[in-house]
């Protein structure tokens, strides 16, 4: 196993180790101002959140860049980063939650609408199995939206560890290296929290 490798396992099961995640639904919340559900509705959000599991308290559905609180009560956060896949799993065990996992079509869509057109890195990986990606949290992949022909590892050019969903692609699945950081503009990662 290469250092980086071994370097992502090892901050990846940091993270696991504070990380929490939640489920999934639907009420949007724009970057700048109120939190409004999927009629339009504003309303305030008054979530304190309390433990959430890691040791961290989870703060209100109010970071990010663009937000997100599901029917259940989870928060879904959409920062612009850009971060390397595992800070931005540590910044996401910070606020008590971790990079989100999508376990079917609707919180797929959900996730895309946060992050508009740009990418941005969710918590799927295959760094402790190459080729078998699971969740942050352990989990197999139960939904996928895998872009045709990938996984492909770049075709064997370089590792792509770490999965990312293409905002201009409808929300399809691409795995992308889980240290790249590219700088503001077209292309930028994002990553997206969820608690």
């Amino acid at each position: 196993m290469r250092l980086r490798s071994l370097t992502c396992a090892l901050a990846l099961a940091l993270a696991l180790a504070t990380a929490w995640l939640g489920g999934c639904g639907a009420s949007v919340e724009g970057g700048g101002g109120g939190d409004v559900d999927a009629a339009g509705t504003s309303r305030s959000d008054a979530r304190t959140g309390g433990d959430a599991g890691g040791g961290v308290d989870a703060l209100p559905c109010t970071g990010g860049d663009q937000r997100t609180t599901d029917s259940s009560g989870t928060c879904y956060e959409a920062f612009f980063g850009p971060l390397p896949w595992t800070a931005a799993q540590a910044a996401c065990a910070a606020r008590g939650g971790a990079l989100a996992s999508i376990t079917s079509a609707a919180e797929n869509t959900l996730v895309t609408g946060l992050i508009g057109t740009l990418d941005a890195f969710v918590g799927a990986n295959d760094v402790m199995s190459e080729g078998t990606f699971t969740w942050a949290s352990g989990e197999a992949l139960v939904y996928t939206n895998w872009r045709a022909g990938e996984p492909n590892n770049a075709n064997g050019t370089f590792e792509e560890d770490c999965m990312v969903v293409e905002g201009g692609r409808g929300g399809s699945w691409d795995d992308r290296p889980c240290d790249t950081t590219i700088t503001a503009g077209a292309g930028a990662y994002r990553y997206v929290c969820e608690r």
